[in-house]
């Protein structure tokens, strides 16, 4: 994760509904040219942008055994703090961003409390999963069958037998609820 301290953004009411415009108003999502989410966060952060792009660790094998490695949950995605009404052409043309994701004219936004609960669950991602272990919130999943099953996941929250995840989905982070069964843990290759 990497974010700059002191950026200029506020955190939303949780009296507010998830549907309330304010919930969008602190993280545009970015996409990045391959392989670059960490160039182009910090390049953000050279320019004074908060960023922060969910990791999780897995194992990778080397010549030298098994290695823990920390890999993008959403390769190719960022978000970058940012207030409305301000200029975005400063996100656009930082080295390493390839677009700022739009729904027709306007800033495709995230939710900020999906955004919170991954940047809270970002300690937890950084040891890889343990075989059989237990869900937990933060874990990096994908779904076992359907049409969403190459897409990565993280758990946000978990309701006895059903969880809540965060997923990048048609260029918007979303949240879907499902049962556990229907996890898959991402593990070493």
């Amino acid at each position: 994760m990497t974010t700059t301290a002191g950026a200029d953004y506020t955190t939303t009411s949780p009296a507010l509904g998830l549907d309330h415009p304010e919930c969008y108003c602190n993280w545009i999502v970015a996409r990045t040219r391959p392989k670059c989410e960490h160039s182009a966060s910090s390049n953000l952060n050279l320019r004074g942008l908060a960023t922060f792009y969910p990791t999780f660790a897995r194992y990778h094998r080397t010549n030298l055994g098994r290695r823990t490695a920390h890999y993008p949950l959403y390769p190719g995605y960022l978000f970058v703090a940012h207030k409305p009404g301000t200029s975005w052409r400063p996100i656009y043309e930082t080295p390493g961003i390839a677009s700022l994701l739009r729904i027709g004219a306007n800033l495709q936004r995230a939710h900020s409390a999906t955004v919170k609960a991954l940047q809270d669950t970002e300690p937890l991602r950084a040891k890889p999963l343990p075989p059989h272990a237990a869900w937990h919130p933060g874990d990096p999943c994908r779904l076992t069958f359907g049409p969403l099953q190459t897409l990565p996941a993280a758990i946000t929250t978990i309701h006895g037998n059903s969880a809540t995840l965060a997923i990048m989905m048609l260029g918007e982070l979303r949240t879907i609820t499902t049962t556990l069964d229907a996890l898959t843990p991402i593990r070493d290759r």
